[in-house]
């Protein structure tokens, strides 16, 4: 009994260590970017950083458009409508080893695949297209696990008084659902917004302002990386990469708000 006393108290300690460590590495990343990047915050920069806020955006908005329903539909086919047969796990493998794929790869497939095979042009859409399969198993396994933590008799319940699978599915699973999708929203647009490699071979480096979802440009996180690899990409060099860091972080921050406002919002109005 003290064994495993000790035990408990060990593992507890740990949990709190690592749950410390891990506050204070986040505040001391984002007080570093804050730090070097507010002195380079300027109307100049604010200028050059308009058509990249707005590339970034309407990638991350048009990625999620794609990404959100096949995500949740392909959770909720998984473990409603099959049973864990071979077919199931060869899917649920390739959507974990899609999700282990280097972004580069991405990149290659989508140059070679949506633009030269296809016959795409460089653009937001081509851009957004990959990021949505990019996303897409984040998406699936949080939804999956949010689906998971249903209990059986729930679904049956609805069942058995009369309704159908889809209205099951409408009125159960997903609003039971909708923290594991929130979850996966958040993790998917911090993974579009700082995606550098498989975005930047078909979306172009030009900073303008884009008129159609299939215009070329360039993202935050795009033309951070151009301005480290070559300083002269802009107009205040390494000091650029800094403040278009702080806006980056400031534009993730207020996504996440925002996907959290919608949560609270479809949650009390349910």
């Amino acid at each position: 009994m003290l064994n495993r006393s000790w035990g408990v108290t060990l593992i507890k300690l740990l949990t709190y260590l690592a749950t410390i460590l891990l506050v204070i590495l986040v505040f001391c990343l984002a007080g570093f970017i804050v730090i070097q990047g507010i002195g380079f915050l300027n109307k100049e920069l604010f200028k050059e950083s308009v058509p990249l806020i707005i590339t970034t955006l309407m990638v991350v908005g048009l990625a999620l458009l794609i990404a959100l329903p096949l995500g949740i539909f392909s959770a909720i086919y998984l473990q409603i409508y099959t049973n864990n047969g071979r077919f199931v796990k060869a899917m649920r493998f390739s959507i974990d080893s899609l999700n282990g794929i280097p972004s580069i790869i991405f990149g290659l497939f989508a140059l070679s695949f949506f633009i030269y095979y296809i016959g795409l042009n460089r653009s937001i859409l081509t851009a957004s297209l990959i990021m949505s399969i990019v996303v897409l198993p984040l998406i699936i396994k949080n939804t999956e696990e949010a689906i998971k933590t249903i209990k059986v008799d729930q679904i049956q319940g609805s069942l058995a008084l009369g309704a159908s699978k889809f209205t099951t599915i409408n009125r159960v699973i997903i609003p039971y659902c909708i923290d594991g999708i929130i979850n996966g929203v958040i993790l998917a647009i911090g993974k579009i917004v700082g995606e550098t490699a498989a975005i930047m071979f078909v979306i172009g480096t030009a900073s303008v302002i884009p008129h159609s979802f299939m215009d070329q440009g360039s993202t935050l996180a795009t033309k951070l990386y151009l301005i480290i690899q070559e300083p002269t990409y802009s107009s205040n060099g390494i000091g650029s990469a800094y403040g278009i860091a702080l806006i980056l972080l400031l534009i993730v921050v207020l996504l996440n708000l925002l996907v959290k406002l919608v949560n609270y919002l479809f949650k009390k109005r349910g």
